[in-house]
């Protein structure tokens, strides 16, 4: 389509190589109040994370994690975004018209906000209700069960009590990660024989370690 008067269109980064992976990622050129207002993507706070896992172990149920692929490319776009054709595949003779965005692309600043706002209503639609005091925890409560749903942006922490309410799930959600093992690079151990689970942030700790250039450094038993 041809550019709107008083619209400016965004450019997209260059074709050059980086992984083996088809995606189209806008440049930030956007100015705040004309290209997007609110930017915000809550999270769920970790003590109430921590609530969870306390009934996870107590009640020995499932806890999954499930992950949306593309989820920032599903939301759909309340303001009016213009992009230029992308660099090598413009139309030929109509290389000064412009690409309206009707759904969210990477690289726009709007997009976790537009994707939570799309997933949150989704999760309404199929009976799911928000606890008060926490934003992003979602219970549904049915003759079959209970299912948690806990939003830790583009992956969801799944808790229910059997099995076949996880595959319920998966229906509408394809990709099942399986058990909980990462939650936001902290790993996660769990003991259901003796009701337990563990975090620990062995990870985190040796980039730390690396970054200040200490991992052939004499080891210590108190700091």
């Amino acid at each position: 389509m041809e550019l709107l008067t008083g619209k400016r269109a965004l450019s997209c980064r260059n074709g050059s190589l980086e992984r083996y992976k088809a995606l189209l990622v806008v440049i930030c050129q956007q100015i705040k109040h004309v290209d997007f207002d609110d930017v915000f993507e809550p999270v769920i706070r970790l003590e109430f994370l921590h609530v969870l896992l306390a009934i996870v172990c107590i009640e020995d149920i499932e806890f999954d994690q499930m992950d949306i692929e593309a989820a920032f490319l599903n939301g759909i776009l309340e303001e009016e975004v213009f992009t230029k054709q992308p660099e090598g595949m413009e139309a030929p003779g109509k290389e000064e018209l412009v690409y309206k965005l009707l759904k969210g692309l990477y690289g726009l600043n709007q997009v976790p906000r537009v994707w939570h706002k799309a997933l949150t209503e989704y999760l309404e639609k199929e009976g799911f209700e928000r606890l008060q005091c926490e934003a992003c925890i979602y219970i549904r409560v049915t003759k079959g069960g209970r299912a948690i749903v806990a939003i830790f942006a583009d992956d969801l922490l799944i808790v229910t009590k059997t099995k076949p309410e996880v595959a319920d799930m998966e229906a509408s959600i394809p990709k099942n990660m399986g058990p909980v093992s990462y939650i936001l690079g902290i790993r996660v151990t769990r003991d259901r024989a003796h009701r337990k689970i563990w975090f620990n942030q062995h990870i985190y700790a040796a980039k730390i370690v690396e970054k200040f250039n200490l991992t052939h450094a004499h080891e210590v038993h108190v700091p």
